[in-house]
């Protein structure tokens, strides 16, 4: 397989590194808001107003993620439609390529990659 012959774009494997950051800053904002409320010792009647701020952030990255989780996953499927897969282990019913180059790195029915190394990038 080429690289022309793969989906315009970036591929599902490019996509699912944008879920790392906003998972890591959801979960931060959460255990932060999280800590705050019951530190303060807030009920629902008594949420100090510096705390809406974190609560907001929380609920914003939740969703900013939530955004790049069905982003991923619908250019996943798209690529498992035209007959390979960019991810590891989560199609494991096609060929796996290279996201760069579209060189095919495991064939169906071989055993899934987990970490690939330059050589077999390369297709060598």
């Amino acid at each position: 397989m080429n690289k022309s012959d793969m989906l315009p774009g970036p591929t599902a494997l490019e996509l699912a590194r944008h879920l790392g950051r906003p998972a890591k800053i959801c979960l931060t904002a959460t255990g932060i808001s999280a800590a705050s409320y019951f530190l303060a010792g807030a009920t629902e009647e008594t949420i100090q107003p510096w705390m809406f701020p974190m609560f907001a952030v929380m609920v914003l990255s939740f969703f900013w993620t939530l955004y790049w989780e069905f982003v991923f996953l619908y250019k996943m499927n798209r690529e498992a439609k035209a007959g390979y897969t960019t991810t590891c282990n989560l199609v494991p019913k096609v060929p796996q390529v290279d996201y760069q180059t579209g060189v095919v790195l495991r064939a169906v029915g071989q055993p899934l990659l987990m970490v690939y190394t330059a050589e077999q990038r390369k297709g060598k």
